[in-house]
């Protein structure tokens, strides 16, 4: 079998769940995370079709929905999260996703989220939609940072031992 994107992520993943033991590697991990996913929210404001605008909002009314179900919740935000990547057209792009859903899924499931937490989520998810509908790059870009800084935040409060923060909290205009 001839090996593609996927099959290559897959055989990094045992030494990526090895890593994330080591908590520079998880931040690094989640920094690349973040770069993508700002870049995903930028690009899909400027690209994302009408019928793909419409996926992300049926995507998003699902996050909504899940609320108070963690399991539901959980799987929701991701297709919320992996509808921003699939408008990129890019099977690479796709397969780095769902590795970075698998890795940071790893160390999320162990967060204690609560309603309230799955509500700040979606109201963000919310942002990041009306900024992409709206065809607003920066703003995309702006929401998807501060959403993705709020995780980084909880993670941290919860987790970890201070640390400083990921990279890309030092751009932000709060």
């Amino acid at each position: 079998r001839k090996p593609d994107v996927g099959s290559v992520l897959e055989s990094l993943d045992s030494v990526i769940h090895l890593s994330l033991q080591d908590a520079e590697t998880f931040k690094d991990l989640f920094a690349a995370r973040s770069f993508l996913e700002q870049a995903m929210a930028r690009n899909a404001a400027r690209n994302i079709s009408d019928v793909q605008l419409q996926l992300l909002r049926q995507r998003l009314d699902l996050n909504g929905e899940a609320i108070g179900d963690r399991r539901e919740f959980v799987r929701t935000d991701a297709l919320f999260h992996r509808t921003l990547f699939e408008v990129a057209d890019n099977r690479i792009f796709e397969a780095i996703h769902d590795a970075f859903a698998g890795w940071v899924e790893e160390r999320r499931s162990s967060l204690q989220r609560q309603s309230f937490t799955e509500q700040r989520a979606h109201r963000q998810h919310t942002e990041i939609f009306n900024a992409i509908a709206g065809r607003d790059p920066d703003a995309a870009e702006t929401a998807m940072r501060h959403h993705l800084q709020g995780w980084w935040a909880a993670w941290c409060a919860q987790k970890e031992p201070p640390q400083e923060e990921y990279a890309d909290t030092e751009n932000v205009d709060s």
